[in-house]
This record gives structure tokens, C-alpha cells and sequence, in this order.
């Protein structure tokens, strides 16, 4: 049954338009209360969830991808990736792979070359000026 309250809470507050991380964390205080969980325990468990020194990795890792992709290190890589491989036929995708693992090289974690992939790949020059093959 707390399951169901549990699922059936988050649904609905879906269905109302709440967005899914709030959805979420109501649906969670829904099921506990259900459960007669105090919600003292329920906030602390939240706040260990929070409290860890790994989570600050991530906007450390979006920052660096920040600054890769604002002073120009993106770019510069990506053009060096198609400098090599550009000129083969759907060479982008492989250039965006060379420039994606060279910057997660220098990075030193994949997942940290989220953010400036994306901007790197808007700093890239534009494809009307590329002959067509």
C-alpha cells in the first residue's frame, strides 16, 4: 500500500503539472507521512543524501567545461580533431568524437565535457560554409 501512495502521489501531482523534482520530493513526504515515518527522520535523511563531498564534483566539472568553451580551448580543439579527420565523409560526428575525448583527457573525466561539448560545438564554423558533398 505505500507503494501505491507512493506511485499514485507522484502521478497525480504529474498530472497536475508539477514539475518531476518537486513531484518527487512531494511524493516522497506523501509516502512517509503515510507511513508514519516522523518527518524528522525524513529531513535527515535528505540532508545526508545532500551532504557529500563527490556531488561537488559535478558543477566544478561544468565550470572547467565552462571556461574550456569561453577562452577558446574548445574550439581550438575541435578544430584540431577536424584538421585531422574533417575531410572524411561525415567527419563531424568523428571530429566531435576526437574533440570530446581530448578534452576529457585534459579534464581527466568523461562526463565533465558535458557543457563545453555543446558549446564547443556552437563555436564550431558554420556548416553552409563547408562544401556540400
Amino acid at each position: 500500500m505505500d507503494t501505491l501512495v507512493l506511485l499514485g502521489g507522484f502521478t497525480l501531482l504529474c498530472a497536475l503539472g508539477v514539475p518531476v523534482a518537486y513531484a518527487l520530493g512531494l511524493a516522497a513526504l506523501f509516502g512517509a507521512l503515510w507511513a508514519d515515518i516522523p518527518l524528522e527522520a525524513v529531513m535527515l535523511r535528505i540532508s545526508d543524501g545532500t551532504d557529500d563531498f563527490v556531488l561537488l564534483a559535478i558543477p566544478f566539472f561544468v565550470l572547467a567545461g565552462a571556461i574550456m568553451a569561453e577562452g577558446g580551448m574548445a574550439a581550438r580543439l575541435v578544430m584540431l580533431a577536424k584538421v585531422f579527420v574533417g575531410f572524411v565523409r561525415g567527419g563531424m560526428a568523428v571530429v566531435n568524437v576526437l574533440a570530446s575525448s581530448t578534452k576529457s583527457s585534459v579534464q581527466s573525466e568523461m562526463r565533465s565535457i558535458t557543457a563545453s561539448s555543446g558549446m564547443s560545438a556552437h563555436s564550431a564554423p558554420n556548416s553552409a560554409a563547408r562544401p556540400s558533398a
